[in-house]
């Protein structure tokens, strides 16, 4: 996927199942696949380092679903320019 903020990469990427870091490892973006299910992907975000980040409306994981590996893709890079839009600010104080 070359279409991801330059301050995110690939972390890991197994059996349809993606992990994407921003450069500073404060947040992590997770796509999971699971056949069984349907929606089958389910994309979210967990901060991983520093003070709790207050990033949606209320406190807690951002989290959406995809029919396809396309659509949870292109989920998951809005949810980075989500993230570098509401988290910069906070992370800089």
């Amino acid at each position: 996927m070359n279409n991801i903020p330059k301050n995110w990469k690939l972390v890991e990427d197994y059996d349809g199942n993606f992990i994407y870091e921003n450069i500073g490892a404060e947040f992590q973006i997770s796509i999971d696949f699971t056949e069984q299910l349907q929606p089958p992907y389910s994309i979210y975000f967990n901060q991983l380092q520093g003070t709790f980040t207050k990033i949606g409306i209320e406190d807690g994981a951002y989290s959406t679903h995809a029919f396809s590996e396309t659509e949870a893709l292109q989920k998951a890079v809005e949810m980075m320019e989500f993230i570098n839009r509401r988290a910069a600010p906070a992370q800089s104080v």
